[in-house]
């Protein structure tokens, strides 16, 4: 549950024409990306993965 609330954390609001739209950086590209529901899930298993296992963050 602690990687819910990392996650959580990390994302931050962006104003757009369409009102605010959620963003987190990339644990992988390290750059940031537009948090759709798909990608949440994406961001959460990488950080489950590299802190419960302790596998290194990937690098690009």
């Amino acid at each position: 549950m602690a990687e819910i609330e990392q996650l959580e954390q990390t994302i931050t609001l962006k104003a757009t024409k369409n009102g605010e739209v959620p963003y987190t950086v990339c644990l992988v590209r390290q750059k940031a990306i537009k948090l759709t529901p798909e990608e949440s899930i994406r961001q959460l298993y990488l950080r489950v993965l590299s802190d419960r296992n302790s596998l290194a963050k990937p690098t690009t």
